[in-house]
């Protein structure tokens, strides 16, 4: 790592800013250029799933996405469950019946 700082090479890694919690912008910086931005920037590995308004879980350092149905609850993994379990095939949920539908009747 030192040899690349010794020819120049600054070491860049992936920051999401965050505003009240919430994901509002994600970058791939320097150290030295996060230094200069304000607000907070939080870095996050490549393994990470996030995007813009995912949510910041600061005890447990991890974004969570939006909730995408009224109706889905958060399981203890932090992911998103809807109240039927899907069945096996090509299925969508459908607030409107609160079930897993068919594409086509959607």
């Amino acid at each position: 790592m030192d040899w690349f700082r010794n020819i120049g090479i600054r070491m860049s890694k992936k920051f999401a800013q965050i505003e009240n919690n919430i994901v509002s912008n994600i970058v791939i910086a320097d150290d030295e250029w996060i230094s200069n931005q304000s607000g907070e920037w939080i870095p996050f590995s490549d393994e990470t799933i996030i995007g813009v308004g995912f949510e910041y879980n600061r005890v447990n350092n991890i974004f969570i996405a939006p909730q995408p149905f009224p109706s889905w609850s958060l399981n203890n993994n932090y992911v998103w469950v809807a109240p039927v379990a899907k069945p096996d095939g090509d299925y969508v949920w459908s607030e409107e019946s609160l079930s897993w539908v068919t594409p086509f009747t959607v």
